[in-house]
């Protein structure tokens, strides 16, 4: 068996060498931090290896959303797995700030100021639905006008190029993936604020297709 070894750090220690440290230290997370650390190595080292990052839409309402698009920006992904909030949040985001707070918040006391709460997010109402409504439907309305039929990763592609101009376009992860042309997949393109303006479009624009 192999024993568990406590862990040594001091001022200079490095990110290296305390992920290094953790494949010793036994119990719980860390050595699962150091594992997937070396597998995520192998898989950066081999040429051969297509590379899919799946991950809920959560966390790109907090600032794990940066990690996720240097992931992007830098190649170190060929497609991404995800739900329809992820484009939600990086559009929003964009536009509008979300802001930190606690999970102990009464939700009531927000709720009369409208704000929502994401965990210990907080997103005003003016920060997600109403800019994501005022903004996407002039969007989807040209990118219609241009072609009527869609794959959803090729529609996404089409939305991180529609803001490339806009304050903030390089901060997200859909201008980085239309930039690369690494595709972003969503098994439930309409679960979301996103999804919603589409269908809502859909309503009056019956030619505007999705083909899953």
């Amino acid at each position: 068996m192999k024993a568990v070894n406590d862990l040594n750090i001091t001022e200079n220690t490095t990110i290296k060498e305390l992920i290094s440290q953790f494949s010793e230290a036994g119990g719980f997370s860390a050595s699962k931090v150091a594992k997937a650390a070396k597998i995520i190595k192998n898989m950066q080292s081999d040429k051969d290896c297509f590379k899919i990052l799946s991950h809920p839409a959560c966390i790109v309402s907090t600032g794990t959303r940066g990690l996720i698009r240097d992931l992007v920006k830098n190649k170190k992904i060929d497609a991404i797995m995800t739900t329809c909030g992820t484009i939600d949040h990086d559009l929003a985001r964009m536009w509008k700030d979300y802001y930190q707070g606690s999970f102990m918040m009464d939700d009531k006391k927000l709720h009369k100021k409208g704000i929502n709460r994401l965990g210990n997010v907080l997103v005003p109402n003016e920060c997600y639905g109403e800019v994501l409504e005022d903004n996407l439907q002039p969007i989807i309305k040209k990118l219609h006008a241009g072609r009527k039929e869609w794959s959803v990763h090729e529609l996404i592609w089409a939305f991180g190029e529609a803001i490339q101009n806009e304050k903030g376009a390089e901060n997200t992860i859909i201008y980085w993936a239309w930039k690369n042309k690494i595709p972003i997949y969503l098994p439930g393109p309409l679960d979301g604020a996103w999804g919603a303006q589409l269908w809502n479009y859909w309503q009056m624009n019956k030619d505007f297709k999705l083909n899953l």
